[in-house]
């Protein structure tokens, strides 16, 4: 069985994130959370001031759980966290953690601020790295990729060997605002993604047949959240999934949900996010991301600083949801523009873009 990252990983990732701040971000031991699995989305671009709109999912299971809870103590001298034997004393218990999911344990312990994988087990598969796998790194900045090699040994039905090796990298690479199924809107959304690379260096009976593979994992997660608001997996082209995880009081520290929702505004526009990209410009093409609340037909224009319109282009009656619009412009000197976005021919809104 491959070392695949899943999704007590990803949970565990996101809030290790944040430990720089504060450990009672980390997952709590105890916790039982139902989260639902949804048909794959694609996560978008990566950057700033990015728009995510995840108000319509599909649900492939409503009831997807994930435990977490603290190691026993055994003989009163030693915890057992799947092939690792960590001794009473040298260890503090409460950076050990356990994340079952579909019938599996994943062993994690936080080491000041790195969140660490050990390994994970089930009833056919018991799988050790050799130096525990980084799922976090707590010190990366925004943009910035840590990169780590890495080697695991599994034995399969307590007789056949594999041993992997690969490279896990984790950048921050997304930051914005995100719709929800409830009609919220989460902002200082902080995307992660994660790329692990799997290659078999050697494999006997049935795990001889395992492939090399690469696991692309994104996260998206709000400030003071112990787990993730949504996440994606996929593994090369055979398989894909993903998973949101109902807002609840419960799973954020100093009840910090609330702060995290756009306010409602009076009107008929209200619920409306509009997005520029890139900007500054640096091509002529510019991006608009326009999440309406209604049914629209819409303008835009690009106009001087003094009022002068250098380009007025209808876009047609657009839908309800969020919508991505390319606006090829003409040629432009360095300095500042107002875009501006015309619904139904009455309410605009607008914003600077910066040709360089």
């Amino acid at each position: 069985m491959k070392p695949i990252t899943t999704i007590t990983a990803l949970a565990l990732c996101a809030t290790a994130l944040q430990a720089q701040q504060t450990n009672t971000r980390v997952p709590q031991a105890g916790d039982e959370i139902v989260i639902q699995q949804v048909e794959y989305k694609d996560p978008g671009r990566s950057g700033e001031n990015v728009i995510w709109d995840f108000s319509r999912l599909q649900s492939v299971n409503d009831e997807y759980t994930v435990t977490y809870s603290a190691p026993a103590l055994t003989g009163d001298s030693v915890y057992i966290m799947g092939a690792d034997t960590l001794r009473k004393g040298t260890v503090n218990p409460g950076d050990l953690i356990i994340g079952t999911e579909h019938y599996t344990n994943y062993y994690y312990r936080l080491t000041g601020n790195r969140l660490q994988l050990l390994g994970h087990e089930n009833a056919t598969t018991l799988l050790r790295y050799e130096k525990p796998l980084p799922v976090a790194d707590c010190n990366a900045k925004f943009g910035e990729t840590a990169t780590e090699n890495y080697t695991a040994t599994s034995v399969y039905s307590g007789e056949f060997k594999q041993k992997t090796s690969g490279e896990v990298s984790i950048t921050e690479d997304a930051r914005g605002m995100m719709i929800i199924p409830s009609g919220d809107t989460l902002r200082n959304v902080l995307r992660i993604k994660t790329v692990q690379t799997v290659a078999k260096l050697s494999g006997e009976g049935e795990l001889a047949e395992e492939k090399d593979a690469t696991v692309e994992t994104y996260r998206w997660y709000v400030p003071g959240s112990r787990y993730p608001v949504f996440v994606t997996i996929r593994r090369d082209s055979i398989f894909e999934t993903a998973f949101f995880y109902p807002q609840q009081d419960n799973y954020y520290v100093d009840n910090l949900a609330n702060q995290q929702k756009t306010e409602e505004t009076s009107g008929e526009w209200a619920g409306l996010q509009y997005n520029f990209y890139p900007n500054p410009l640096i091509s002529p093409t510019l991006n608009i991301e326009l999440y309406l609340p209604r049914t629209a037909q819409v303008r835009i224009q690009l106009l001087t600083q003094s009022g002068v319109v250098l380009l007025d282009e209808n876009k047609g009656e657009l839908a309800q949801g969020l919508n991505l619009l390319p606006v090829q412009l003409p040629a432009l000197n360095t300095g500042y523009y107002v875009i501006t976005v015309i619904l139904n021919n009455s309410h605009r809104v607008s914003g600077l873009v910066f040709r360089k």
